[in-house]
């Protein structure tokens, strides 16, 4: 999708510079994975029932505070509502900007009183990728992206990992998730884990997406894979990884887009290298 030539620039949409915004989201982000942590269980319910009562309730509790603040502060900005139903959208909910947040990405791993979870918030305009954070609270790293103007970590620039051969190379992959799922998904990704797995020095599946990609922009991973269609999941930390001078496509290599099936991010060198090892190809 083209920008028009009268679409506003991000300093124009928010009234002030960029870099003003982007401290006052990470100062939001912060703050609340504080709170957060302050509340996080010390391992999860038993019972699936009050598993998704507590996320609920500690996801509902952020994402209301985030959603008040962010439109109290820029009224004009919709915020979605969406982000657990990413897998059924084909296409944006709004022609314009929204904003798009994950108060919990990697629940699981929170409400069992772990680490690796992050808060996720991404501005979306005219259906791409504009403004991304991802907040870890247990490290309290904030990891920052916007479009065309690179990424950050706490103000040092990030930059993808140069290697581009699998055999000492880390690559971070997420399961099908959810109890369920349809077979044909967790066939899929066994398919392409066992052909990927002999081939690499570690492969992990450990969540949350936005922080495995934060991870890769970083150059700390070498690459990221998953199957599926969870668009909203995967918009803050491939921004990064773009703006990070990484490629990120879909798992058959066409665009990342709408209606996009999985995702592969990594450095240039590796991205094709990765992708043709999951899809049983010589590079």
């Amino acid at each position: 999708m083209n920008a028009r030539s009268d679409t506003p620039t991000l300093p124009a949409r928010f009234g002030q510079p960029l870099a003003a915004v982007l401290d006052t989201l990470t100062a939001l982000l912060a703050e609340q994975g504080r709170r957060l942590r302050a509340q996080q269980p010390r391992g999860a319910p038993a019972d699936f029932e009050a598993l998704r009562v507590a996320f609920d309730h500690h996801s509902g509790a952020v994402g209301k505070v985030l959603k008040q603040t962010l439109l109290e502060r820029w009224p004009e900005i919709p915020f979605s509502d969406k982000e657990l139903e990413s897998g059924t959208r084909q296409a944006p909910e709004y022609a314009d900007a929204y904003w798009v947040c994950d108060p919990i990405d990697g629940a699981l791993h929170y409400l069992s009183g772990m680490p690796g979870w992050t808060i996720a918030l991404c501005l979306v305009v005219q259906g791409k990728p504009a403004l991304s954070l991802v907040h870890d609270p247990a490290t309290g790293r904030t990891y920052r992206a916007v479009a065309g103007q690179g990424a950050d970590c706490d103000g040092q620039p990030l930059r993808v990992n140069a290697r581009g051969r699998l055999a000492p190379a880390m690559i971070a992959t997420a399961h099908p998730n959810w109890p369920g799922q349809a077979r044909e998904d967790t066939a899929d990704f066994l398919s392409r884990f066992g052909r990927l797995l002999p081939q690499v020095f570690g492969l992990r599946a450990y969540g949350p997406t936005s922080l495995l990609l934060a991870l890769v922009a970083g150059g700390a991973i070498d690459g990221y894979w998953e199957c599926g269609q969870d668009y909203y999941d995967w918009l803050p930390g491939a921004l990064l990884v773009s703006e990070a001078g990484g490629t990120v496509t879909a798992l058959d290599g066409k665009p990342f887009g709408w209606g996009c099936q999985g995702i592969v991010a990594a450095g240039p060198a590796m991205h094709g290298v990765l992708g043709a090892a999951l899809k049983g190809e010589d590079a």
